[in-house]
């Protein structure tokens, strides 16, 4: 009973937020059209899935024939491809009846991208087929999820993610020079480096490489420090925080899912944290140094 209170506390005080936060802003829905299996703009991994269906700017793939965890389902969508993620909730909530038939049949239930808050102890959000959502407090519960990618002509290019197996010339190399000169960054924690490169729009701040180094774990703004030293990158400074969010505002709208599991993580100045496209200063609350975030950390493209 307590669990179930706990839920519903947590989904109305994300409708709530739910209502006005722009970030989660997309164009008007239309009908699920469905996409060839050799359509150009999508890898042969992602088209595998099966059937494919194009709505605005995303391309939703098949159904995996497995249940997974949301960590697990997460990571194998950003595998597929560059851009490629799980949907937010949102872009479930938006879509026009027709389009929800098509895109939820076979399955229950439907992993998304959105989580409440930076809370990385509990799990996210699940679109129900039978109609609206709830949250769901295990990280290792199991649900059908499908994959999405933006079509390449709307797809951000101040952001590239760094594969060894990336169609993009420029990444392969870049990821294969950071795996070379930097292992640790490149291979942390066994994870095989899902790493981005990072173009500021205006040129304030010089190109970077922002990775993912906490995994689930959280970190005090000290340990954040020493444990970017121990994989040769650096805490990034709030000018490439600023920069990050430039990059990832596409036609004037916020896009937070431009780079997988962003969250919430610290930057090198102390008590200051990126979140939600901007930088937050902790320093008012006086107990800001005991304060665990996750970690992400950088590294100058110039000393590559």
């Amino acid at each position: 009973m307590k669990v179930n209170i706990l839920k519903l506390t947590i989904v109305l005080l994300f409708l709530t937020q739910f209502q006005t936060n722009q970030a989660f802003s997309v164009t008007a829905p239309q009908v699920a059209s469905p996409i060839g299996a050799t359509d150009p703009r999508v890898s042969h991994s992602f088209s595998a899935l099966g059937s494919m269906y194009e709505i605005n700017t995303l391309i939703w793939s098949g159904v995996h024939s497995r249940v997974m965890n949301r960590t697990e389902a997460s990571r194998f969508c950003a595998s597929l491809g560059e851009g490629a993620r799980l949907p937010s909730l949102q872009e479930y909530l938006d879509l026009k009846p027709e389009s929800k038939a098509v895109l939820i049949a076979g399955a229950d239930s439907f992993w998304s991208s959105t989580i409440w808050g930076d809370n990385l102890a509990y799990s996210g959000f699940v679109f129900r087929s039978a109609g609206g959502f709830n949250y769901e407090l295990s990280p290792e519960s199991k649900f059908s999820f499908r994959c999405v990618l933006s079509d390449p002509n709307f797809r951000n290019s101040h952001i590239t993610q760094l594969r060894l197996d990336s169609s993009n010339e420029h990444a392969r190399t870049l990821a294969a020079r950071i795996q070379h000169s930097k292992p640790a960054f490149f291979d942390h924690d066994g994870k095989n480096g899902i790493l981005y490169l990072i173009n500021d729009p205006e040129a304030r701040v010089a190109p970077f490489v922002l990775g993912d180094q906490s995994g689930s774990r959280m970190f005090i703004h000290e340990d954040a420090a020493v444990r970017c030293r121990e994989l040769g990158g650096e805490v990034p400074a709030v000018g490439q925080g600023e920069a990050l969010s430039r990059a990832m505002t596409q036609n004037g709208i916020y896009n937070q899912h431009a780079i997988a599991g962003l969250g919430m993580f610290w930057t090198a100045t102390p008590g200051t944290v990126f979140l939600g496209g901007r930088i937050e200063q902790l320093i008012h609350h006086s107990s800001y140094r005991y304060m665990a975030y996750r970690v992400r950390c950088v590294l100058n493209v110039s000393e590559l």
